[in-house]
């Protein structure tokens, strides 16, 4: 034990003025006339060895009160074991993700515990240290030192955080934040989760003193919904559609009877009990109703304890867009394009010669169909290198002459002249190619097949969809940025019977229904900072906002432009939470827009010790805090590194020994 003021310490003389008091009585003897003495040596032998025992317990009290009293302005302390905390800049990084919801070895939520560790932490500096608080949200507000009682209120209103960050991109951060010029103290409190935290490729410093702090977790099971799909690409008001969901059981332990629940504009659609077991994924299907609206928001949910972040899972989804098509033609029209999508409401289908094409319309357009063209001007050629760079797609049919000469140079395209006379039979498809995915249920082997006397054969790389019997590709795919398709021969009588069959309608439904498969996803993860809409209108002048579909004050107006009938939106992560959002102008709703969090929060795993101080063996100055909690995190942190004061005590005590000495003098 040591003194901070040992000076103090010559205070202890004044022991010696209570024992001189006692060795000495300095009261005068008082005389009292008694008449009758003859009980007087009785009454002395019985209350003097009483009176002796209240002196000497009088002594001690103030001897005691004397001796703490001393020592507590000498200001004794227990040095620490090591040296530390005492640098003037620290980084606190506090993990604050969904998955520090799961309960902590002290029945608290992780962040919880995480907070008071950092409360202590900021408590133990001296006042004139200054501090960065980093969270997972990686705010602007992090950049800048501030004071403890700054970082204290921000601590008190710090809440949850849908994003998720790996450890590369935490200690990235954490080095943008600090200068090799100046020691800091880093701390990182986390839960040390090996999905996020665990991926770390490369991480070195030899300047900076590192705490690792991981917050114990009570368990390692969670359920969390992996994923959605849909049956078909498109929703038709009158046409049925299921909704798969796929879900998780990230634990050693089976589940049973879970209700798991659809909810469709907020109300609820169906409700399914399952069974999981340990470490397993299921499938649920939900048939999508009939009373849709245009625009629909939908969530699954379930309970699941004590982690529950994870237990909505949202997405949304529209009755199917307007595909717009436009085809390109000779002068001479013909009428197989317009019978097969004129008619229909999901198609917006135009048809124009080389004449009088429609610019505004064809860039608009999600198909372009390019029938027969004797010859493909610069014009045409360039939109059709624009609509296969912007993911679109794109028909060639050649022209009986020409063929398609003209998009050798231009797209790459690369075939030759077959030189066939005579027309062959188009072998069965291949129903297991998801092209053909929902046409055909079956093909019977009695099923006649059209026939096509091909005039190219396509030497580049390609995917057959449809081969003639001879093996020579009818229609192909093309490898492109968007999808080109490419048929060998004219859809004239004399080469194919094709545009006559009843394999005609389908394939070139499917063409167009693929051509909008870039429509908008069911849902976004809260991690992406950028996001990409297809809208059925776009204008130029119009500010559009994402308004949040609960929390309806909650508005966001993201950096935005327009990329043709796109709508592409950046925004900081930090900015979103889980949910359903509509994105609207003028106060009209043109979609919704679903952002789940990641799918690695979901992953409660944790790491081993060993496991993430390899990961980080080549930090030079590393300190790990195994094993504590926040009610003894502050006496461990003063007990390594700082100096145990005991002055309050001996001031208590020196307290306590004279009320003792005034309770003595008064009953005893």
């Amino acid at each position: 034990m040591n003194f901070a003021n040992p000076t103090f310490l010559w205070g202890l003389i004044a022991l010696s003025i209570p024992i001189i008091v006692h060795l000495f009585n300095f009261r005068k003897a008082k005389l009292i006339r008694f008449s009758n003495v003859k009980f007087l040596n009785q009454v002395k032998k019985k209350s003097s060895s009483k009176l002796q025992l209240k002196q000497l317990l009088v002594l001690l009290c103030r001897l005691a009160f004397i001796t703490f009293l001393v020592l507590a302005f000498a200001q004794p302390f227990i040095p620490g074991q090591e040296n530390g905390l005492n640098e003037n800049t620290v980084i606190i990084y506090l993990d604050n993700s969904g998955s520090m919801t799961n309960l902590s070895s002290e029945n608290n939520e992780s962040l919880v515990t995480a907070k008071s560790m950092a409360h202590q932490i900021v408590d133990l500096y001296p006042s004139t240290t200054t501090f960065k608080l980093l969270d997972n949200d990686f705010a602007p507000s992090a950049n800048h030192y501030k004071s403890a009682d700054k970082i204290r209120e921000y601590l008190n209103t710090l809440d949850y955080s849908s994003v998720s960050r790996s450890g590369q991109e935490v200690l990235d951060r954490i080095q943008t934040l600090t200068s090799n010029d100046d020691h800091s103290d880093i701390f990182i409190l986390s839960d040390m989760q090996r999905s996020t935290l665990g991926q770390i490729s490369a991480y070195a410093d030899t300047i900076h003193h590192h705490y690792l702090i991981p917050i114990a977790t009570a368990q390692q099971n969670n359920l969390y919904v992996d994923s959605v799909y849909l049956d078909q690409p498109f929703i038709l008001a009158h046409k049925k559609n299921t909704l798969t969901a796929k879900i998780k059981n990230s634990s050693t332990q089976a589940v049973e009877d879970l209700i798991v629940k659809l909810q469709i504009n907020d109300r609820q659609s169906a409700s399914v009990a399952i069974s999981l077991e340990a470490n397993s994924t299921k499938k649920i299907d939900f048939e999508l109703g009939k009373n849709l609206n245009k625009y629909n928001a939908g969530r699954i949910e379930f309970q699941d304890f004590p982690v529950t972040f994870d237990n909505e899972f949202y997405f949304s989804f529209n009755l199917a867009p307007t595909i717009r098509i436009t085809e390109i033609t000779d002068t001479q029209r013909t009428p197989y394009m317009q019978n097969v999508f004129g008619s229909n409401e999901l198609f917006d289908f135009h048809s124009y010669t080389t004449g009088d094409i429609n610019y505004q319309v064809l860039e608009q357009s999600d198909l372009l169909i390019i029938h027969s063209l004797g010859q493909i001007n610069p014009s045409i050629q360039s939109q059709i290198k624009l609509r296969l760079t912007s993911g679109k797609s794109v028909l060639l049919i050649p022209n009986t002459n020409t063929k398609l000469s003209d998009l050798k140079t231009s797209i790459s395209l690369q075939y030759k002249a077959t030189g066939d006379t005579q027309k062959t039979d188009i072998q069965a498809p291949d129903l297991t190619n998801p092209f053909f995915d929902g046409i055909f249920e079956s093909l019977d082997r009695k099923t006649q097949l059209p026939q096509a006397n091909p005039i190219i054969k396509l030497s580049g790389l390609h995917h057959p969809l449809l081969s003639l019997k001879t093996g020579s590709p009818f229609l192909s795919k093309v490898s492109q940025q968007g999808n080109l398709y490419v048929l060998s021969s004219p859809l004239t009588d004399e080469f194919t019977n094709f545009q006559r069959h009843a394999f005609f309608v389908p394939v070139m439904q499917r063409i167009a229904e693929l051509s909008a498969s870039s429509a908008n996803p069911l849902y976004y993860s809260a991690d992406n900072s950028h996001v990409t809409l297809l809208l059925d209108t776009i204008d130029n002048q119009k500010l559009y906002k994402l308004r949040h579909n609960i929390n309806t004050n909650q508005e966001l107006i993201p950096s935005q432009r327009l990329i043709q009938n796109q709508l592409a939106m950046d925004f900081p992560k930090y900015l979103l939470t889980p949910g359903n959002y509509q994105l609207f102008s003028d106060q009209q709703i043109l979609d919704y827009v679903a952002f789940n969090p990641s799918k690695l929060e979901s992953e409660l795993e944790i790491m081993e010790k060993e496991e993430y101080l390899s990961l980080l063996s080549d930090v030079q100055s590393l300190t790990l805090f195994d094993q504590v909690d926040s009610k003894n995190f502050s006496h461990t942190l003063k007990e390594k590194y700082h100096s145990i004061e005991l002055w309050k005590y001996a001031l208590l005590l020196s307290v306590l020994f004279l009320i003792a000495e005034s309770m003595l003098l008064r009953f005893l």
